[in-house]
């Protein structure tokens, strides 16, 4: 089991950290099925594990200059209040039908993705307007990236309302995040994965605390998890920085995809 568990983590640390979206709503459901995890033991495992894999690769996008830290910290302000509110809110509201509506929302958000031409214009694109926060820099290997950061105030409403959302179904939200910073805020792909994955490495952190606290956190899968999940991080996030932004695209909105169908089969009761 402990090998299998550290491919797992392998694996999942790959596409959380090339996409900027966590694995906890494709990986939690595995957990359930594959190893007989009751459904909190698996989110606080997986929460747990991801601090390790999303925080190693904001190291890497931090290493590579990467990272909006400004607008990502500004993000943290209201989606970290939002996680805590919804975690209160839990005993309150139907996890279910918010789980149909946001696997509703998500399905056809990723085919947007999947269909949007030119993608390398999100950046260009947003400097037309003279409103927004303009935004010019070098990453570490010379790329330059110019974009204006659009429509703020609503990306930080939608902020809170994803952190709502993670805290009442303890995932990490990345999913919506990716593409509120890619079709909203106006960021480049590449800009808005190393983002997305900075800021969830803190949610995670708040999340895995938590889970720790409540006792859903089983340390000997985290133990075999974590190797997998530290080597994972790091070719996730060198792959996704030679990918190109249309395929990177593509693969952002087939991960959108999979999660809301996922999503729309837990909500089904298939993974009860």
């Amino acid at each position: 089991m402990g090998l299998l568990l550290t491919f797992f983590g392998f694996f999942m640390a790959i596409l959380a950290n090339m996409t900027g979206i966590e694995g906890g709503m494709i990986f939690v459901p595995l957990f359930i099925l594959l190893f007989g995890l009751s459904p909190q033991e698996a989110a606080g495992v997986s929460m747990a594990t991801m601090v390790f894999g999303l925080g190693a690769g904001s190291l890497a996008y931090a290493r590579q200059g990467r990272i909006d830290g400004r607008l990502g910290l500004a993000l943290l302000v209201v989606s970290l209040p939002g996680t805590i509110l919804g975690a209160l809110l839990t005993p309150h509201l139907s996890a279910r039908a918010l789980e149909l509506l946001l696997g509703l929302l998500l399905v056809p958000l990723g085919f947007r993705i999947i269909l949007r031409r030119e993608p390398d214009k999100a950046g260009p694109a947003g400097q037309k307007s003279s409103e927004g926060w303009r935004r010019v820099w070098r990453d570490r290997g010379g790329t330059e990236f110019r974009y204006v950061v659009r429509r703020l105030p609503l990306g930080l409403l939608i902020y809170l309302f994803v952190g709502l959302v993670a805290g009442l179904l303890g995932i990490g939200g990345g999913a919506i995040k990716v593409p509120t910073l890619i079709l909203l805020l106006g960021l480049p792909p590449h800009i808005a994965v190393a983002t997305s994955v900075f800021t969830m490495a803190w949610t995670a952190l708040a999340g895995g605390l938590a889970h720790g606290a409540i006792g859903h956190v089983l340390p000997i899968y985290v133990l075999y998890l974590v190797p997998g999940v530290l080597l994972g991080s790091q070719v996730g996030a060198r792959l996704a920085r030679r990918v190109p932004a249309a395929t990177l695209m593509k693969l952002l909105g087939g991960m959108v995809v999979l999660i809301g169908l996922t999503i729309l089969a837990k909500a089904s009761g298939l993974w009860d």
